[in-house]
């Protein structure tokens, strides 16, 4: 007897230090950002520096993201449009009531 083939659908995960993350790491160009959503929602993304000062920001709303994997791409540009300096960022990703925070090093 054969079993049916089930088609599954990726099941939805909260976002979670553990599943957002960002490559390469360090960083030198262009660096990915990875998050996991359960569902489409919106999602703030900020990038801060040591000192707490805002760098660049991006707000998605919940039509631009997915259920699952999502990936937004740091130009490594601050909101002006100038070169992120070598150091140690923040990343700062908020949606649906959770936030997670990571380390970013650029070395160019």
């Amino acid at each position: 007897m054969m079993a049916d083939i089930i088609k599954q659908e990726p099941s939805p995960e909260e976002m979670t230090e553990g599943n957002t993350y960002s490559f390469p790491n360090p960083a030198g160009g262009l660096v990915t950002i990875r998050f996991c959503l359960p569902a489409q929602r919106d999602v703030n993304i900020g990038i801060y520096d040591l000192k707490g000062g805002l760098v660049r920001a991006k707000r998605l709303n919940a039509a631009e993201t997915n259920m699952g994997e999502n990936f937004v791409v740091w130009d490594l540009k601050n909101d002006q449009g100038i070169e992120a300096a070598n150091g140690v960022y923040v990343l700062e990703i908020q949606s649906g009531g959770k936030e997670v925070r990571k380390k970013i090093a650029v070395i160019k």
